[in-house]
């Protein structure tokens, strides 16, 4: 049985402390499968490396260190760490990532088959339709210019897609998908998740059946993901990996959480 490759991001634009909440999760819930645990360390100066090297120094674990000058985002180093793993299986998490649940790679990993992808959250939600409700940080000009880039890059909602926070992906597969891609905008990186050329339609050309894990072990496809409960629907209780906006969600008030989840599955039938 050929072990896993967990790869988990550690930046210089997320503090420290959501690795330490990462390595604090990761010790109390075992993978419950063999795997590997590779940490990449991206765009870290000294300083920050050594504290961080500190806090794995007694743990079995290979450290990445993706030296590459420009900021191509978690896309880029995903990318440099497929070629050095060929031919792998890789379960991704970036800086905001968390495993919730004892075995929790063992519960993705019997539902894992040839031409299949497999996430641990989705969402329908469309950066394009989005987009009209102007954000407080931005100014006119700034509105217009989403809903335009938008308008071309993104399909409007439903956009049901796997969110790119906790998920299977083969080595091969992921340096086919990206290999026309530079990622050097925050803007780019929503095109990965959602956008028309996203991973999730990049898989459903290859006509592989896309599904989503649940923490009780069941899975659902695309337009059934709504019901998995790992993201911004109901009590939202039953996630495998958390994020920042997954452990978001859980603070909100009845109100809010019936606000994002409008935004993110639509308005109850």
């Amino acid at each position: 049985m050929k072990r896993v490759v967990i790869g988990y991001l550690s930046s210089s634009y997320v503090k420290i402390n959501c690795l330490k909440n990462f390595l604090y999760n990761f010790k109390r819930f075992n993978p419950g499968y063999p795997y590997e645990l590779v940490i990449c360390f991206k765009k870290l100066d000294r300083v920050e490396k050594d504290k961080r090297l500190k806090l794995i120094k007694d743990m079995k674990v290979e450290i990445f260190f993706d030296e590459n000058e420009k900021n191509d985002h978690e896309w880029g180093t995903l990318k440099r760490l497929c070629k050095l793993k060929k031919n792998r299986i890789i379960f991704w998490m970036n800086d905001y990532g968390s495993p919730e649940k004892k075995n929790w790679l063992k519960i993705i990993m019997k539902h894992y088959k040839e031409n299949r992808f497999l996430g641990t959250s989705g969402s329908c939600s469309s950066h394009y339709s989005n987009s009209f409700y102007r954000h407080h940080q931005d100014n006119y000009f700034n509105t217009f210019f989403k809903i335009l880039y938008f308008f071309f890059t993104v399909p409007k909602f439903p956009n049901c897609h796997v969110r790119t926070n906790g998920f299977l992906i083969k080595s091969k597969d992921f340096l086919e998908f990206i290999k026309d891609k530079f990622v050097d905008s925050k803007l780019k990186s929503f095109l990965i998740e959602s956008g028309y050329n996203s991973l999730t339609n990049f898989f459903l050309k290859k006509k592989y059946n896309i599904f989503i894990i649940n923490r009780n072990g069941k899975k659902f496809s695309l337009n059934k993901m709504r019901d998995s409960q790992t993201f911004a629907y109901a009590n939202q209780d039953k996630f495998l990996i958390s994020d920042n906006h997954i452990r978001k969600y859980l603070t909100f008030s009845n109100k809010n959480k019936r606000v994002k989840s409008e935004q993110v599955w639509g308005k109850n039938e």
